[in-house]
């Protein structure tokens, strides 16, 4: 499997547990870490975990094309 290292505004929303459009205005104000690539948004996944004072790589739960997967430790 392979690892993922970003995830999209509406998936850092769903992970929050916040509206998409929250989390877009969050993004806008620095409140969510992102990176832009072209015309994407994305959030990197190591910084929005340290952003939850989680220690990245530790999260119980990661999306992976959809699903819910462990993370590798």
């Amino acid at each position: 499997m392979e690892q993922e290292w970003t995830i999209t505004i509406p998936e850092a929303a769903e992970r929050l547990g916040i509206h998409r459009d929250s989390a877009y205005t969050a993004a806008a104000k620095g409140q969510i870490p992102t990176i832009r690539i072209g015309k994407r948004l994305l959030v990197p996944i190591a910084a929005f975990e340290r952003m939850l004072g989680i220690e990245p790589g530790k999260s119980v739960a990661r999306k992976s094309r959809g699903k819910h997967v462990n993370p590798v430790t």
